[in-house]
């Protein structure tokens, strides 16, 4: 798997489903979001020649660790328990939207001088 994006969960918005704003996290946390199939690949051709392949695909992993009584621990146990016991693939996918939260970086700076 090859990460592409890493973020604090401070600076970040996370929402379950469309209704579930992502709580939980522990200090110094941070959410991964990385690609299940190489975004390229090299392949040789007929001809000996090196040549990369994109590949196109819609599947990510998601990682993030959260507090075992955090609300959204209770709530992705539940949607996994639901998985297991439809075993109904074309159900299997929820939509996660993570986004950075907007900052005023005005405001920042100026707290720090």
């Amino acid at each position: 798997m090859t990460t592409l994006w890493t973020f604090i969960p401070e600076d970040t918005s996370a929402l379950i489903a469309g209704t579930h704003n992502v709580v939980g996290f522990p200090d110094e946390s941070f959410i991964r979001i990385s690609k299940d199939i190489p975004v390229t690949e090299t392949r040789r051709t007929t001809d000996n020649r090196i040549t990369r392949v994109k590949k196109t695909s819609n599947m990510y992993t998601i990682e993030m660790s959260l507090f075992s009584v955090s609300p959204t621990n209770e709530i992705l146990t539940k949607l996994w328990q639901v998985d297991e016991l439809t075993k109904n693939v074309d159900d299997a996918y929820v939509s996660i939207s993570i986004a950075k939260k907007y900052r005023d970086w005005e405001t920042d700076r100026k707290s720090v001088v």
